[in-house]
């Protein structure tokens, strides 16, 4: 049998290569995005390549979001299960928002100036009744 290759394969042959995906499956082990990606022999630098195909990217999307769907779904069959996958959401999300921030503040990788109020207005005090004496 011919091996398959991405590169040169046409968009009905990657359609039937998932679906191969889908019923070798086992319903009792939880596959992950590596695990279609292996299917289809994908290398980083054809993925970053192949992807920008408007038909490809719609087809790899929906396959991601079931496989996603599933993983969430055996998650929620124990209460330990949905306590780790909203732990996970979570965290994921504050750390979306930390990064974003943190973003917002290196601006030009220049470092905030954080001023602090009290301080000046002592100094300024303290300067004052210097000058006094």
């Amino acid at each position: 049998m011919k091996e398959f290759n991405p590169k040169t394969a046409s968009l009905s042959t990657i359609k039937r290569k998932i679906e191969e995906f889908w019923t070798d499956k086992k319903p009792d082990q939880l596959y992950s995005v590596n695990h279609l990606t292996n299917k289809l022999n994908l290398s980083k630098h054809w993925r970053q390549e192949n992807y920008r195909s408007e038909n490809i990217i719609p087809l790899i999307e929906r396959n991601i979001q079931k496989i996603e769907m599933e993983i969430i779904e055996f998650m929620m069959k124990t209460p330990d299960g949905a306590k780790t996958y909203w732990q996970r959401a979570f965290n994921y999300k504050y750390s979306l928002q930390e990064k974003q921030l943190e973003q917002e503040l290196n601006l030009n990788n220049q470092q905030p100036i954080i001023v602090n109020l009290q301080t000046d207005i002592r100094d300024i005090k303290k300067e004052e009744s210097d000058n006094n004496a």
